[in-house]
């Protein structure tokens, strides 16, 4: 789980888009709640209720109708409304709803053995929705048998060992966005110092202060783009040094496991053999005569 900075998605051009550079996914480590089973209960206020259909001004006609009724009406409305009995109220609110978009149906729908699915996705997003709706019409009979699935395993040791690489990249990263951001900042407040200097001045008339502004504006405006420009490539270029750096840390405990993982294993056979291999020579030797053996023949050859 993670978050994208408002500077990473701003307005480019005469079009609403991402920013050009490049994308940095900040994971503070927080766990964000994206879906809450809320129940309770609530009194049932007709004031809250909107019919389909009901168009801005007759919304805002009844506002209008509900502001002017009389004091003696409204208290007879709030007595009214405590006499109502509570409603019982079950549901759940997900902050994303392409959840349910129809991309996931047809990649559910898909067989994995077929040959145009590159990846083996594994979203949950169909089965989150199924239990939902059990859940909320009260029948639990499948919710434990479809949150079974198969057990992928990772390899554990290797992420505790470059876990501590990546903290450290990413309080690094964090940090070089930070002093970029700061430095964005001043330089903006020092453009709006110096407009605000021209807007100060008594002795220009207003004429001359919008031509003032108007030159101030475009020349420092230019250098502003340019330094932010620059901010931006210094930040983007640290933030992509310290990946290769945490690429190569972790490759380099990858690298140590992967030796030992073929190293180690025939160390033991290699061990048992040996004594073995020893014994067997030593009982063929036995009840061999002397010049049938072979270093026996070379030293008779040597004399």
């Amino acid at each position: 789980t993670g978050t994208l900075p408002y500077e990473a998605i701003r307005q480019v051009g005469d079009r609403p888009g991402l920013s050009p550079s490049p994308l940095h996914r900040l994971t503070p480590g927080t766990q964000y709640i994206m879906a809450a089973h809320v129940t309770g209960k609530v009194v049932e206020d007709e004031k809250l209720q909107l019919d389909q259909g009901v168009s801005d001004e007759e919304l805002r006609a009844s506002q209008e109708a509900l502001d002017a009724e009389q004091p003696a009406d409204q208290d007879a409305a709030d007595e009214a409304k405590q006499k109502k009995a509570p409603v019982k109220f079950n549901a759940v609110v997900v902050a994303d709803i392409d959840c349910l978009s129809d991309t996931f149906m047809q990649i559910r729908r898909i067989s994995k053995d077929d040959e145009q699915m590159m990846i083996d996705w594994r979203f949950q997003n169909v089965t989150f929705v199924l239990n939902t709706l059990d859940s909320l019409a009260g029948d639990n009979r499948f919710l434990a048998l479809r949150k079974r699935e198969r057990d992928y395993r990772t390899l554990t040791q290797i992420e505790n060992k470059t876990a501590e690489f990546r903290e450290a990249a990413q309080q690094q990263q964090e940090d070089f966005q930070g002093v970029a951001t700061e430095e964005i900042e001043a330089a903006q407040r020092e453009f709006d110092k110096k407009l605000a200097e021209i807007d100060s001045n008594t002795e220009l008339s207003d004429l001359e202060k919008r031509i003032r502004k108007e030159d101030v504006r475009r020349r420092e405006r230019r250098k502003l783009d340019v330094k932010i420009k620059s901010l931006e490539d210094d930040r983007d270029k640290k933030i992509r040094q310290s990946e290769r750096v945490l690429a190569a840390q972790i490759r380099s405990v990858q690298d140590w496991y992967k030796g030992a993982a073929v190293l180690v294993p025939p160390v033991l056979p290699i061990m048992l053999a040996l004594p073995v291999f020893l014994h067997r020579r030593q009982q063929e030797k036995e009840g061999v005569s002397k010049h049938r053996l072979r270093y026996a023949k070379h030293e008779k050859t040597a004399a």
